[in-house]
């Protein structure tokens, strides 16, 4: 995959690690730090769990999961990125090693942001960018804590509503998924035919309604 500088930018211009930086500054920004990008192919990994970290890492296009390791091989989906996302802004500054597995869904082109140049700059924009990048680790670290909370829910249909509810409602309580099946049941860390049973249920009795990924609450029939 192969971007032009402007289509970068554009991108970068729109990312919350670069909100308050204007655009026509973005690309001083980007030599001042020496910013480098990568390309990756569908199913490449970006990092693996334990791999050091030196890079803050920007999503330009395609989409990647954030993987956490389990030890019978398997996994469980701790979130997914787009285009203008950075996911190694969660790990401490102090800690540089990644721990979750970087999985590339789709063909994907990253940007990266060195972070010793990050850190020692100080540029006003490059200020900026580092403060945007501990905003967003902040945010991070909130979605962790959720996680923890959505896991220690004993039941399915509460640990399944907690998750819809979390999730940006399109207008008239209508949620569109980001995961399929297998996926929403290793992100729910659950079984994913329990999940289809659970959804199912649900469904008949009302508590929700399914089409696609389109997933709408009723609230009056959800139980407590």
């Amino acid at each position: 995959m192969e971007l032009k500088d402007e289509e970068i930018i554009k991108v970068l211009a729109g990312s919350p690690v670069f909100r308050g930086v204007p655009q026509d500054h973005i690309k001083d920004v980007i030599v001042e730090l020496g910013c480098s990008t990568c390309s990756f192919a569908g199913q490449d990994f970006v990092a693996h769990a334990g791999d050091a970290l030196r890079k803050y890492p920007v999503l330009i296009a395609g989409l990647v999961e954030a993987r956490l390791p389990k030890a019978d091989g398997g996994y469980t989906i701790v979130g997914r990125f787009g285009p203008g996302k950075s996911f190694a802004e969660a790990v401490p500054t102090t800690l540089r090693v990644s721990p979750v597995d970087i999985f590339c869904v789709e063909e994907s082109f990253v940007a990266y942001i060195p972070a010793a140049r990050l850190e020692a700059s100080d540029n006003n924009d490059c200020l900026r960018v580092r403060a945007n990048i501990m905003s967003e680790m902040s945010k991070k670290i909130s979605e962790l804590s959720y996680k923890l909370t959505l896991f220690a829910e004993p039941r399915l249909r509460n640990r399944l509503l907690m998750y819809l509810q979390s999730q940006d409602e399109q207008g008239n309580g209508e949620i569109t998924l980001q995961y399929n099946r297998k996926e929403l049941a290793s992100y729910l860390g659950v079984n994913d035919k329990a999940l289809s049973r659970e959804l199912r249920r649900m469904q008949d009795e009302g508590v929700i309604e399914v089409s696609g990924k389109h997933v709408r609450i009723n609230s009056n029939k959800q139980e407590t």
